[in-house]
């Protein structure tokens, strides 16, 4: 397979850093054949790293298969000929490699509400690599109007190449994404996909997923899923409080300031806003042990009102929204796949229209660890700087790793940070006056 790839690169670098008298002679080629060939050119693999630009390459190559034969006939300095074994074993390959390259095309391209999407792209790619048969090129039949005439073969019938080909996908897949450490592909033992913490999250959040996915889980794993978004949820909000409060020591019982008492019981906390008294007397560890027990009472009814307000959306009549996305989605839920029907749907103006009842579960959804806009892919890290304002060029090349942690953050949540002094604005200074 490796000397097949390299023979494939030779043939588009023969082609394409050449004088364009190869390339015109090539298109002359392709159209006295029958049918014509497509109005491509062999594209080489310049991102060595990048699994769509070698899939371009072989893509490409195919394309024209039926001039390049020709050409390859016709010429003497060629030394990338290939065989006709060679040409169906390439062919296979691209099979394999495209279902790996929509997975990571689509990742690297989109923007937005992928937070959920992760583990349903995942889902999709081993559920292709685990397939018996494959969609495969029919080279023949490649013409200027029919430019992906493709039939199903099956891994039986795959020549050497394409099964090792196929097996590395496989093993590489199942060692990344189901946890399986097997060293070989006899190792394999079908394991499922992986959830991360955050596709727990997402997941349960995601509107296209919350029944569709989520819904179709085993109980332990739902209320595992639940457990970890009320985790979130909790600590988010009793984070958020904490600027109502003042932390202020006070005197002792007989009225004498013990400067020399640093128990946790002589700090007391007096709430900016309280819901019954204008001032809480309370330790820390009570304040935060009742604040939790009725954030996570709060967690509860809400995801309860969340489910059933997800219940009553028409995914059907949603979808043709323009805002939307104008997505044709079936009627019945049972036959929406949400990778092939609802990955491209717009779902914010669906999240505008959420009770006022609900906001809370909202502002997880767009400032929380559960956020549902985030990418999930390595390119993103590589966005961080850009997104930060920190600009690289040849006088600022080095960037600091602390000072990269600390502004990246701070502009990237700037909005999230606004929001919190507006909602909970900076408490009155309180002064103990002591006798």
């Amino acid at each position: 397979g490796e000397q097949l790839i390299k023979k494939a690169q030779r043939c588009a670098v023969y082609f394409s850093y050449s004088t364009s008298r190869r390339r015109v002679r090539l298109k002359c080629i392709g159209a006295c054949i029958e049918g014509e060939t497509p109005d491509v050119v062999p594209k080489t693999d310049l991102s060595t790293t990048r699994v769509a630009a070698r899939y371009k390459m072989v893509h490409s190559i195919l394309m024209l298969n039926r001039a390049i034969r020709k050409y390859a006939e016709e010429s003497d300095d060629v030394d990338w000929e290939f065989t006709d074994d060679e040409w169906t074993a390439l062919a296979e390959m691209e099979a394999v490699v495209k279902v790996i390259t929509e997975v990571t095309t689509m990742v690297q391209t989109e923007t937005s509400q992928m937070g959920a999407m992760a583990y349903v792209l995942h889902n999709r790619l081993v559920q292709q690599l685990r397939s018996d048969s494959f969609p495969v090129l029919d080279l023949g039949k490649i013409t200027k109007s029919n430019s992906s005439p493709r039939f199903a073969k099956k891994v039986s019938d795959f020549s050497n190449v394409g099964r090792i080909c196929l097996q590395r996908a496989c093993l590489e897949a199942e060692r990344r994404l189901c946890g399986n450490l097997a060293l070989t592909v006899e190792g394999i033992n079908g394991a499922p996909v992986l959830r991360s913490h955050r596709d727990k999250l997402c997941l349960l959040l995601d509107p296209r997923t919350h029944h569709l996915i989520v819904g179709k889980w085993n109980k332990a794993d739902v209320l595992d899923a639940q457990k970890a978004l009320q985790d979130v949820y909790v600590d988010f909000f009793l984070s958020a409080e904490r600027r109502h409060v003042e932390l202020e020591r006070t005197c002792d019982g007989n009225g004498d300031n013990n400067d020399d008492d640093d128990d946790d019981d002589d700090i007391l906390l007096i709430v900016q806003k309280p819901r019954k008294s204008d001032v809480l007397h309370e330790t820390i560890e009570d304040w935060e042990q009742r604040r939790r027990a009725e954030l996570k009472k709060n967690f509860k009814r809400d995801l309860r009102a969340y489910s059933a307000w997800l219940h009553r959306i028409n995914w059907r009549e949603y979808g043709r929204r323009p805002e939307a996305g104008g997505v044709d989605i079936p009627g019945n839920d049972d036959e929406i796949d949400p990778f092939a029907h609802l990955l491209a749907v717009n779902i914010w103006p669906l999240l505008k229209t959420m009770p006022r009842s609900l906001s809370d579960l909202k502002l997880l959804m767009t400032h929380s660890k559960a956020s549902l806009a985030s990418v999930p892919a390595a390119s993103y890290a590589e966005r961080m700087n850009s997104a930060g304002g920190i600009v690289s060029n040849k006088s600022n090349y080095q960037l600091d790793p602390k000072e990269v942690s600390m502004r990246v953050p701070l502009r990237m949540n700037r909005a999230f940070f606004g929001m919190l002094l507006n909602k909970f604005p900076v408490p009155v200074q309180v002064h103990t006056i002591q006798e």
